[in-house]
């Protein structure tokens, strides 16, 4: 499926509710989700709540795609605002441990260890990319990431991302993006930080 054929476009509040729909099933058995929620009636229970949240969020101090259908959706933070506005730093915390539970002081340390590898000069971050896996393959997320990069491009910075997923580095470096650390987290997994160039 290409772009076009997806119609990926800026998301409303409108998309809140499918997006959320879509991103608690793209992330039900992502390893970072399950080893923090790996009870799946927790995380059905949980993981709208985060979801529509956090959603509502970028709404407000980022970006948020979608595609028609609502089968998927990218949040991005802009260099401007790199951890979000002032009420979305004070809530954030709070909506994690939601999720988190009992493991919040270990998810929270997660964040120092990626920032450390972000680039010194302003960039943009791909926070979440999601696809429901029902619609998984189908060109979804390549459409939802050439849409969000085509801003990026315009405004001349780079993106920075990071996974838990060897896979995922090898669909992102297809899009031009390069492998810049891999490293283990206190819980074991392995996460990879990704930058791509401005391009054009």
């Amino acid at each position: 499926m290409s772009e076009s054929a997806a119609h990926p476009r800026s998301a409303t509040k409108r998309d809140v509710g499918p997006m959320t729909e879509a991103l608690v099933r793209a992330f039900a058995r992502e390893p970072f989700h399950q080893w923090m929620v790996p009870d799946a009636d927790a995380w059905a229970a949980k993981a709208p709540k985060y979801f529509t949240s956090y959603i509502k969020m970028i709404l407000r101090d980022g970006y948020a795609d979608t595609v028609d259908g609502g089968h998927g959706g990218a949040l991005w933070l802009s260099p401007d605002k790199p951890g979000g506005g002032m009420l979305s730093r004070f809530l954030v915390p709070f909506v994690l441990w939601r999720l988190a539970g009992q493991k919040f002081s270990d998810v929270w340390g997660v964040i120092p260890l990626i920032n450390r590898h972000r680039p010194q000069d302003p960039h943009w971050y791909l926070d979440i990319l999601g696809v429901d896996p029902a619609h998984g393959r189908s060109g979804i997320g390549s459409a939802l990431l050439a849409h969000g990069l085509k801003r990026c491009d315009q405004s001349g910075e780079a993106v920075f991302l990071d996974t838990l997923s060897a896979d995922n580095t090898r669909f992102y470096e297809k899009h031009g993006f390069d492998i810049t650390a891999n490293f283990t987290l206190p819980s074991g997994l392995s996460i990879w930080t990704m930058v791509r160039p401005p391009s054009g």
